[in-house]
């Protein structure tokens, strides 16, 4: 993960990331509201880097007032029905990268599929590195 980390400051400019002050506190609130568990990496990208990505992609966490903004997009998209194993990283348009609860895959998921989603990675940090990766060859 700390690899990841280092091309992700690496190529950061100002204003990709939100560095939010993302404490153990915020996190188990998070965990409580949602009824999850959140994944050690992805826990570890909140507190290093609070919300943001590279050139566009932007993986949701909490945003620079405080605001868990994966928390309240996760519950907004679970009211348009949205499996409760699911929560929310990043808006793709067409569909949402997704943590599976109990796997902890990442998993694509579209309104119109209703239930059902696809996996896509075996973990956050896979999902994150392919992501970074994915943006740094189309700088």
């Amino acid at each position: 993960m700390d690899s990841i980390f280092e091309i992700m400051k690496k190529y950061e400019v100002k204003g990709n990331f939100a560095h939010s002050l993302v404490g153990e506190t915020m996190i188990i609130d998070a965990e409580k509201r949602l009824g999850v568990k959140l994944p050690e990496a992805y826990k570890k990208f909140l507190k290093e880097f609070g919300f943001g990505g590279l050139d566009g992609v932007e993986t949701l966490g909490v945003a620079k007032n405080g605001r868990i903004v994966f928390v309240d997009t996760t519950i907004e998209l679970r009211k348009l029905g949205m499996p409760d194993n699911l929560i929310a990283i990043e808006d793709c348009d067409e569909w949402w990268y997704c943590i599976e609860k109990k796997s902890q895959k990442i998993v694509s998921w579209a309104l119109e599929d209703g239930s059902s989603y696809k996996e896509e990675f075996p973990d956050f940090e896979s999902y994150l590195s392919d992501r970074v990766n994915d943006t740094i060859d189309n700088l």
